[in-house]
């Protein structure tokens, strides 16, 4: 892995980065619910609807940032709950294939399983996000479901894999 990172709460500092490294490769926009084409002021306006959801607790929503102060991805759990949340995170293609993602969730994964006592955690990427897989994998995370889109962003022929893991299953996995 490169550099060390951590997690920090999402604030509006974060804004000016974000919206460069949501731009900074395409697929960032295509594999997330983010809105194509990612509009100029996209990263301020998202951390404003998010930021209350955040504070109340029904979301938990960070930068990746490495020990440096650089940002170089966002993830977060939605939805939280002592049964469940579902984990969404993407890295900036300029620190892509450093392990950043991988070790970004494993940090997430402790604070979810730990500080939220979550029973269960699930992200599902499209099938065709190969490289977001891996990362899950990685950490554990192994195939619950697929299933078909609905969603009118991408094709009908997309489908989406939900990953699952469990406290239960983390708790051996780690120890």
């Amino acid at each position: 892995m490169g550099e060390p990172i951590h997690l920090e709460p999402v604030s509006q500092r974060h804004a000016p980065e974000v919206q460069k490294l949501v731009t900074s490769h395409p697929d960032i926009v295509g594999f997330t619910r983010m809105p194509d084409p990612y509009p100029d002021d996209g990263a301020a306006t998202w951390i404003a609807k998010v930021l209350p959801k955040h504070e109340a607790g029904e979301m938990s929503i960070f930068a990746i940032a490495l020990e440096s102060g650089q940002l170089v991805g966002m993830i977060g759990l939605i939805g939280e709950s002592e049964r469940g949340a579902e984990m969404g995170y993407w890295i900036g293609g300029p620190f892509w294939n450093r392990g950043y993602a991988t070790e970004a969730v494993r940090q997430l994964l402790e604070f979810g399983f730990g500080e939220l006592r979550c029973e269960r955690i699930f992200a599902t990427p499209l099938e065709r996000n190969v490289a977001s897989q891996r990362v899950l994998q990685k950490n554990g995370f192994e195939v619950a479901r697929t299933y078909p889109n609905t969603e009118e962003k991408w094709e009908p022929a997309d489908i989406f894999m939900e990953y699952a893991l469990t406290r239960d299953e983390w708790a051996e996995i780690s120890s």
